[in-house]
């Protein structure tokens, strides 16, 4: 059984979490969730 490794993924900065959501899933195996704010994040989490 394949265990789900997931982390958000917090910035305000587009690009960066562009350049986070790409290097976490192709190299980390990790999904990602990505926020743009605090405020947006709790709403995700």
């Amino acid at each position: 059984m394949t265990t789900l490794r997931e982390v958000m993924l917090v910035d305000d900065e587009e690009d960066i979490r562009t350049i986070g959501n790409l290097s976490l899933g192709r190299v980390g195996g990790w999904q990602t969730v990505l926020a743009a704010s605090g405020a947006e994040a709790l709403e995700k989490a």
